[in-house]
């Protein structure tokens, strides 16, 4: 089977976050505040929250408002995972811009968590960030021994 180098470096990333994320809690899971469990960082939690600010706090604790803009799901079809791996693409003010990291976000209806955090392309005035919620395992063949 050919694959083209396109489709290679659009799939590296994405294999890579499975194959190191198997089996572990996803990132938007270290920490929680309150009594907020792991199901709160569902697809379907943050889903009626695209558009709506989410504050982050800078390595200085100072407040950088966001917007999440967009979620995409990163579940292929060919994969044999169980589990859900979206991506939630958060954009801010190019002035205010934060580095690759960990930070703590609030939200009005989520709570405060804490999500890692990739930054992205420059646009008009505003910065793309990236944030990956993987919580896939491996299907477990008929047949495979423990």
């Amino acid at each position: 089977m050919k694959i083209s180098r396109r489709k290679f470096v659009a799939a590296a990333p994405l294999a890579a976050g499975v194959l190191l994320t198997a089996g572990r809690p996803a990132l938007a899971q270290l920490e929680t505040g309150g009594s907020a469990g792991a199901e709160l960082y569902s697809w379907d939690s943050f889903y009626p929250y695209v558009t709506t600010p989410f504050t982050f706090r800078d390595e200085a604790g100072e407040p950088v408002e966001m917007r999440l803009t967009r979620m995409t799901d990163n579940r292929r079809p060919s994969m044999a995972v169980t589990g859900e791996c979206f991506s939630l693409i958060f954009t801010g003010p190019a002035d205010q811009a934060l580095k690759h990291g960990v930070y703590t976000i609030e939200h009005f209806a989520l709570g405060t968590f804490s999500l890692l955090v990739t930054r992205g392309v420059v646009r008009k005035g505003t910065v793309r960030y990236e944030a990956i919620v993987n919580r896939t395992s491996p299907v477990q063949m008929q047949g495979d021994k423990k």
